[in-house]
């Protein structure tokens, strides 16, 4: 009888340990999301982006002290370039904070994702529809409207894309996020390829405005690259995660999985269509 009461007992009163752990679950729970303030850590967006800027130009110098100063003319120009096209991606998260938040408890990978990946990418979408909207405008033959239209359509998509992956990460979903790291992996892949290519057979003559699209392009290659290497690290990430997301949580993370999904498909059906159909790069489906 006294051993059944010391089972009874052990099984009922939790440890110090669970306990512990019971309070860690409920406070992620009921503080789950960071306010604009934590999600860009105490400093102005401006400041933010300016920071993690720095942080990828560190990793495309390989961490070198010299090469990653304003003293450098090649980090100044690469700086001011990635700068301008991450700025939009972070003014517009900031903008929709409420509707994609930001997890409070930010693991070090998930900001690097988010502000050197996500903002970058977002960004060049951004920059991309204005040109698209005002080449439809201007542009008279069918063809050129229709590389047009697909062009705005594949700029919308990665905005969707990627908007989709933010929000996976805030509520550690995992079919949502492998559904996106395999689209930039297919994505990265084919669009490395098809740079690679044409800067291997366009530039037997650089001229001064084929020189600065040569270097943008090894520049993309450089971004896409690190979006797809920071992306590995989060296969199985959220396996294992403690936040409890409940059937409701399982059933919206197969909805946006299968919403990432269509959209990945309909970028590389596009992608496909402008190289095998019109051959063109699918570069030009961006504004560089």
């Amino acid at each position: 009888m006294a051993h059944r009461f010391d089972y009874e007992r052990q099984n009922l009163v939790p440890s110090l340990s669970e306990l512990s752990s019971q309070t860690q679950r409920e406070y992620d729970q009921e503080n789950l999301y960071a306010t604009k303030e934590q999600a860009f850590y105490d400093q102005h967006v401006l400041d933010f982006v300016s920071d993690e800027v720095h942080g990828m130009m560190q990793i495309l110098f390989c961490q070198s002290r010299w090469c990653t100063t304003f003293y450098n003319p090649l980090y100044l120009v690469l700086f001011i370039v990635l700068y301008i096209f991450t700025l939009p991606g972070a003014l517009m998260h900031y903008w929709l904070l409420e509707c994609v938040p930001v997890r409070s408890r930010e693991y070090p990978e998930e900001r690097e994702l988010r502000s050197q990946g996500i903002y970058t990418a977002i960004g060049i979408a951004l920059w991309s529809i204005p040109v698209d909207i005002y080449a439809l405008v201007v542009q008279d033959s069918s063809e050129d409207i229709l590389f047009s239209t697909m062009s705005l359509v594949v700029s919308i998509c990665i905005i969707g894309l990627n908007f989709i992956a933010l929000k996976a990460v805030a509520d550690s979903l995992v079919r949502t996020m492998r559904i996106f790291i395999i689209a930039v992996w297919i994505i990265d892949a084919i669009l490395v390829c098809i740079t690679l290519f044409d800067i291997a057979t366009d530039y037997g003559y650089i001229s001064v405005s084929d020189g600065f699209i040569f270097a943008l392009r090894i520049l993309e290659i450089f971004v896409f690259t690190v979006i797809g290497a920071q992306c590995t690290q989060f296969w199985n990430m959220y396996m294992n995660s403690h936040l409890v997301i409940g059937t409701k949580g399982a059933l919206r993370d197969t909805c946006l999985a299968a919403i990432e999904g269509i959209i990945a498909l309909l970028i590389l059906t596009n992608f496909i269509y402008v190289i095998v159909v019109t051959e063109e790069s699918a570069w030009q489906l961006l504004i560089w």
